[in-house]
């Protein structure tokens, strides 16, 4: 395997998350970070081709994506703080933010932080992560003052006759 080339790590990470050998794809997804990374920065190649473009450029894979994968392999390794550092990245660049947020919440509700977690479960069913709503029915009614039980107890109803006609 060519160690230069971004699109080779990133599709092997894959290949290795999707195995669950998340230790493995950690390392590769790492070659990948290193490989991107100058001076403190994270760089994305263009892939428009131009006289100033390599050919590798087209091979190039977003950093955003790499560390999304990166906090999803350590929230599997249960590595719960370095999990949700990758997810704040993805947040504050707003990177599959419907995802994002939620597996932030799901560490948040880990981590005894409830009101947190509600917070990004409804940002999550904002953003059209519809799984969403399992989540704000299962740990929200009791924390969101915003929100009553009630209420939420509908958009779960909601969701679940939803669901139900669809299947």
């Amino acid at each position: 395997m060519d160690t230069g080339n971004i699109y080779a790590l990133y599709q092997m990470g894959l290949l290795y998350q999707y195995e669950d050998l998340h230790d493995s794809s950690i390392y590769v997804l790492n070659r990948a970070i290193k490989i991107k990374t100058h001076g403190n920065m994270l760089v994305d190649y263009p892939q428009v081709t131009n006289e100033l473009s390599k050919s590798s450029n087209k091979y190039d894979i977003e950093s955003d994506e790499i560390i999304y994968r990166q906090g999803v392999n350590f929230y599997y390794k249960r590595n719960l703080e370095l999990s949700k550092n990758y997810f704040d990245y993805c947040i504050n660049n707003k990177y599959l933010l419907e995802k994002a947020y939620l597996y932030r919440g799901a560490i948040s509700v880990e981590l005894n932080d409830i009101k947190k977690a509600c917070e990004d479960f409804l940002k999550a069913k904002d953003y059209g992560n519809v799984d969403a709503q399992n989540y704000i029915g299962k740990y929200c009614h009791w924390v969101m003052g915003d929100v009553s039980k009630e209420w939420v107890e509908a958009q779960y109803r909601t969701w679940y006759w939803y669901n139900r006609i669809i299947d």
